[in-house]
């Protein structure tokens, strides 16, 4: 099991990070695009960027609760997220949403 933030959805371009092969991907139909928490560290954090866009039906669950660090113990707070820059165009969601792959 994996968690991944899901920062695109089906037919949003997204600029993309090394390794993937080209600078922006459009989102296919039943797809979205997912990274790791932690964009600083990408090259630790194997996601889209490295397996391309992820079928919607691999989703299993969405995450409600941070267990840890305990620091950030407690319910997600949506609102605290600040989005990325880095969808170009497509659909423009005001709430993300972080799932369980």
């Amino acid at each position: 099991m994996a968690v991944k933030r899901v920062i695109a959805l089906e037919g949003d371009t997204v600029q993309t990070k090394s390794p993937y092969p080209f600078t922006s991907e459009t989102v296919p139909l039943g797809h979205v695009w997912v990274e790791g928490e932690h964009p600083e560290h990408s090259r630790s954090s194997i996601d889209s960027n490295t397996y391309g866009p992820v079928p919607v039906s691999l989703l299993v669950g969405k995450v409600t609760r941070v267990y840890w660090p305990w620091s950030k113990a407690g319910a997600v707070r949506w609102q605290d997220w600040k989005g990325t820059a880095r969808v170009r165009e497509g659909r423009v969601e005001e709430k993300p949403e972080i799932y369980v792959l």
